[in-house]
């Protein structure tokens, strides 16, 4: 599986999430986290917002099998 927008150890690191692999989900947290919460931040001009934010769109768009190419797209769509 490719993902578009992401770059190959990503890609791997999600496909390995799905199949319940508890470090890649912490190595792929901590790759993705803090761009997520700067890109939030300077929306929300609010610091727990926007870790909060990171969190459940995270969530969704790994653990729930939305895709991580969508996790751009569904985060403007949690901030606008």
């Amino acid at each position: 599986m490719s993902y578009p927008h992401t770059n190959q150890k990503e890609s791997q690191l999600a496909v390995r999430v799905r199949e319940s692999d508890r470090n890649a989900y912490n190595t792929l947290f901590s790759l993705l986290w803090e761009p997520i919460y700067t890109y939030a931040g300077s929306i929300l001009m609010n610091e727990a917002l926007a870790l909060d934010l990171v969190q459940e769109v995270f969530n969704t768009c790994i653990v729930g099998n939305t895709g991580i190419e969508r996790l751009q797209t569904i985060l403007k769509g949690y901030i606008l």
